[in-house]
């Protein structure tokens, strides 16, 4: 069901980082916190750019990472208007939690960060980005009736104009 992070993962995050991550890209930044279902503290830094486009896009690191790792995309986001939103995920950096459940609970824990990021961030889309297992729980967040995970018609798809499809395959990229 889950695994123990060794302590040696398991650190205060460091501001300084945050700090010159603002100072270079004209953006502030705030520490946040909230509590996931079962209680756990979950961590995370915000960057927001003096022109914002509403937008928000929530950054997910990888298995035994921390937020300082995936903290190098709020550059690029800053520089294109996106608020960026960094947790720890949970048993990760400063976040709370013995355990690593691969999704199990880190599913609902990004349904958390997403309802956060409208209520007190005022974003108006919020956006996801995964590194690696971050990837992963992003993708197990989904509602189980998404459009993401139906195939898309022969003539809606970008793949279709450079892919020739066979009539066997009855116009669809994906089956």
């Amino acid at each position: 069901d889950a695994v123990r992070i060794p302590i040696r993962r398991r650190f205060a995050a460091h501001t300084e980082v945050a700090d010159r991550i603002a100072a270079a890209n004209g953006a502030t930044w705030r520490a946040n916190e909230i509590a996931a279902a079962d209680g756990v503290p979950l961590q995370s830094w915000e960057f927001r750019p003096k022109q914002w486009n509403g937008a928000t896009v929530l950054v997910l690191h990888g298995h035994l990472d921390t937020r300082e790792g995936t903290a190098g995309f709020a550059p690029m986001l800053l520089r294109h208007g996106y608020a960026a939103l960094i947790p720890d995920n949970r048993g990760h950096g400063a976040s709370g939690g013995p355990q690593v459940t691969y999704g199990v609970r880190e599913r609902d824990d990004v349904q958390r960060w997403v309802a956060w990021a409208a209520r007190h961030g005022g974003a108006q889309r919020v956006y996801g980005l995964g590194e690696s297992m971050g990837a992963a729980i992003l993708l197990q967040s989904l509602p189980e009736r998404s459009a993401f995970a139906r195939p898309l018609p022969r003539a809606h798809s970008p793949v279709s104009a450079a892919w020739p499809t066979s009539g066997s395959r009855g116009g669809s990229v994906c089956r």
